[in-house]
Formats: structure tokens, sequence, C-alpha cells
């Protein structure tokens, strides 16, 4: 909890190190070359359950753990310190009480910080749609914001789920500036739908092989993440998409990758996203074998 108000300066220092922290590719602090966000403000501050990525406005923040302070030491049980701190004119205690008075909560500290700040500075505003999630919603029947939620639930590691979640908020670190010449390299349709004809092969073979029915591999039944072809799909499709990735980022840094390696990379992550499930969801995997008590996929 902050005891003093911060500064603009701690303010600025303290979003650079969080900016930092996110985006920049430096080891070094501060960088030489500022990072650059990939959101924009309103997409950073949004909740995580509306696309964005929850991060807090520190000066906002300051406010409300202020006022959550003159809230906290005015219903102190000490009756002397809780006349001392109600009448002070300190500037910590005039800051805190002003603030306090404009959330309109009631003493005790009991309250949230996340109430302090829906009462002094609004919820936070929903991010619009980008044109391409727009298009995702329109054509290939992406459900925002609910697919937030259905990333979150996806039973694969973290790493998977942060690939996806970049897929759809459309923050993956590509040169857009040559997605018309190297679409296979810096489109999200190129990358992730127009695959060569081995890797469709190898697709669908591990799909055959783990829920014994083929789905074709396209936007359309692939970006809703739908568990109506099977409840593990959306999480076959996670586990792709990684594939997928690293296929381009071998091709793009090298070394060159190979298709037996794509399919161990699939399979790998297919296994700890079986061994993450619930039993009732990976008991219905019909490719899916318990082995020494974990659900686990062979291939």
């Amino acid at each position: 909890m902050f005891m003093e108000p911060l500064s603009p300066n701690d303010f600025q220092l303290i979003s650079g190190l969080e900016r930092w922290f996110i985006w920049s590719t430096s080891t070094d602090w501060p960088p030489s070359d500022p990072p650059h966000s990939k959101m924009s403000e309103i997409r950073l501050m949004a909740p995580r359950n509306s696309g964005g990525l929850g991060l807090w406005d520190w000066q906002k923040r300051s406010d409300c753990l202020l006022a959550k302070l003159y809230s906290w030491l005015g219903s102190s049980p000490n009756l002397d310190f809780r006349a001392h701190w109600t009448a002070s004119q300190s500037p910590l205690a005039t800051r805190a009480r002003a603030l306090f008075n404009q959330s309109r909560l009631p003493f005790g500290g009991i309250d949230p910080v996340k109430e302090y700040m829906k009462s002094i500075h609004g919820p936070p505003l929903p991010p619009q749609l980008t044109p391409t999630q727009s298009h995702y919603q329109t054509q290939h029947h992406v459900r925002f914001p609910k697919i937030w939620k259905s990333i979150r639930k996806l039973p694969c590691p973290c790493k998977v789920r942060s690939l996806v979640w970049q897929v759809y908020s459309k923050t993956l670190p590509l040169m857009h500036s040559n997605k018309m010449t190297h679409p296979h390299l810096e489109s999200t349709m190129g990358i992730f739908f127009n695959p060569p004809i081995g890797l469709r092969r190898t697709i669908r073979a591990i799909q055959l092989a783990l829920l014994h029915t083929t789905v074709p591999w396209n936007p359309g039944r692939v970006l809703p993440l739908d568990p109506s072809p099977h409840p593990f799909w959306p999480a076959f499709c996670a586990c792709v998409m990684w594939g997928l990735w690293q296929w381009r980022n071998s091709l793009k840094h090298g070394p060159p990758p190979s298709l037996p390696h794509f399919q161990n990379t699939v399979v790998k992550e297919i296994r700890v996203s079986l061994a993450n499930s619930p039993v009732s969801l990976a008991s219905e995997v019909p490719g899916a074998v318990l082995s020494y008590g974990f659900w686990t996929f062979n291939m």
C-alpha cells in the first residue's frame, strides 16, 4: 500500500519499467531504445476478460489505495487515533480524505481496490475490436469477448495459451510490412491456415489418431474454438497453432524445420494438455491412453 502519494516522475518510472518488462528485447535498464507497446493504452488497461492485459494505471491505483488507507485508518478501534486522523490537515490525510469522499464508500477499508477504482474513476472502458477482429467475428464466427474465457480455460501449457491469446489480440511479433511478400512468415492467415501440403497431411494424421475424426483445418473451423466437433478440439487447435508457430520461427531464424520435428512438437503439447485436463475430458479423447495414472497420447 502506498503510504505517500506518488509523483508524476514515479508514475512514469513504474510505467516505463512495466513496458520494458513486457515489450522490450533488451536486458538493460533503462533500455537505450524505449520499447513500443503493441497495444493501445485502452487495451493495456482493459480487463483480461475483455481482451486486455489488465495492467494498472499506477496513478489511479495510487489514488484508490490512498482512499482505502483513509477508510481503514478512519475506522481504527483506537478512538483517539481515529479522531486525530479524521481531523488531520497533513498533505497525506487531506489528499486521502478527498479521494475517500469522492468514492462514497463506507468506512472500514473492507472494499477491494477495484471498487474504489470504479467509484473514483469509473469502470474500465472495453476495447473496440480491431478491423481484423471484426473480420474474425463476422466471417469466422469468433465470439468476442467470450473467446478470452475459452482461451484461459484451455488445458494447454501457458506458452501455448499465450500464443493463442496473441493470435486473437493481434499482438504477434510479425513484420506486417512483409506480409504480402512473405505471407507464410509474416501473416496470421499465412502462418496458421496456409501451411505446406506436408504440414496439412501431418495435422490430419495427428487429428485422426487423437480424435478418430477429421475436421478441415481452416479459419472457420479453428478460430471459433468451438468444442462441438469434440470437447478436446479447442486444445488440439491450440497445440497445432503452437507447432505452426515453431515451424515459422524455424523457417525464419533456423535451423530448417522438418515434418517429424513438427509432429513431435504438436504431440508433446497434446500430451501435456491431456495431463492437465480433467479426467472427464481426457477419458473422452479416443486416442488418449492411461499410463501410470496419467492420460497421454502416443503416435
